[in-house]
């Protein structure tokens, strides 16, 4: 009965340390809901390697290992195998971010494997760190550079890096949720926010069409066509909200993915379409090197036609642009 109650209570001293997640963390967690800007890039060597793939079964003759080869050669590494003696985990991730147009809001995490090796690399590209004052219970180092002092710690087989000192905790803390977000290996993720600096950008755009039409060089053709751009530049500042962009690198082939997401009631989401229509892509003869589809509504089709005439110095028929 003894025996029992001992390894009950052995249990649930298990169960409540498996709650406090105190194992190897991952970067994921780290990404902030809301930023500015996010770029998660999961098991970059992964990306490298499936790069090279494709250089060695379309131009073999270029030899094995280019693009790695080249990135080992930058860090005095014989593969990337070796980033590990550089205190950076070879099958990690790396996550950065900014909450906000300032400065103090960046922040990055990056999966390592010996903390003081890593803080020797960020030494060797400009960076040296100094111990800090510790910040509940972690051991902090900064470093200066141009845009201020960066502070960097570690937990659980992370490096927390960030221009604010008080953030490194809720870093910390961070570490023990679920990754906000989920990539496959060998992905670059770029998430933007674009309702944060959209408009301010937009504002900015007349100024840069004015100075760009007058060029005396510049074609009255060629004028037209920077004047289009500029427009649809305005627009999609002012009416999109946010832009997701995934960039895989797989065993076989680069996958993109976008998603788009316009501000509710505004022309461009008026314009959305669900992508019903069936896939033509193994109809388009591409010579197996890349294929795309695109569905437009009536509505956009003509707008996107008269805009484009315009713009070559046409005027579209109405009842032509409507077919």
């Amino acid at each position: 009965m003894k025996m029992r109650s001992a390894l009950i209570a052995f249990a649930l001293v298990l169960a409540l340390s498996g709650c406090r997640k105190e194992g190897p963390a991952t970067p994921l967690s780290l990404v902030p809901e809301g930023a500015m800007v996010s770029v998660v890039v999961t098991e970059p060597v992964a990306a490298v390697r499936s790069i090279d793939a494709y250089i060695a079964a379309g131009a073999p003759y270029l030899g094995a290992g280019v693009v790695e080869g080249k990135a080992a050669g930058l860090l005095e590494l014989e593969n990337l195998d070796g980033l590990g003696d550089l205190g950076l985990d070879p099958g990690g991730s790396l996550v950065f971010w900014m909450e906000n147009m300032m400065p103090q809001s960046m922040a990055m995490g990056v999966s390592i494997t010996d903390f003081p090796a890593f803080l020797s690399l960020m030494g060797r590209l400009g960076l040296t760190f100094q111990p800090g004052q510790p910040l509940d219970g972690l051991e902090v180092f900064q470093a200066s550079s141009e845009n201020g002092t960066i502070y960097a710690a570690q937990s659980r087989g992370v490096a927390l890096l960030a221009m604010n000192r008080a953030k490194l905790g809720e870093m910390a803390d961070a570490l023990s949720r679920e990754p906000a977000v989920e990539t496959a290996s060998g992905s670059v993720f770029l998430s933007l926010n674009i309702a944060m600096f959209g408009p301010m950008a937009a504002s900015q755009i007349p100024m840069i069409a004015q100075a760009a039409a007058s060029d005396p060089e510049m074609s009255p053709l060629a004028a037209g066509i920077m004047a289009l751009h500029f427009d649809a530049t305005v627009a999609f500042l002012n009416q999109t909200r946010r832009c997701d962009i995934t960039l895989t690198f797989g065993p076989e082939e680069i996958t993109l993915d976008q998603m788009t997401v316009f501000n509710e009631g505004s022309d461009l989401a008026g314009l959305v379409v669900t992508p019903d229509v069936p896939s033509l892509l193994d109809r388009i003869p591409a010579g197996e090197v890349g294929t795309a589809q695109m569905k437009f509504p009536p509505e956009l089709a003509g707008i996107v036609l008269n805009s484009v005439s315009r713009a070559l110095g046409h005027e579209m028929d109405p009842a032509a642009a409507e077919a």
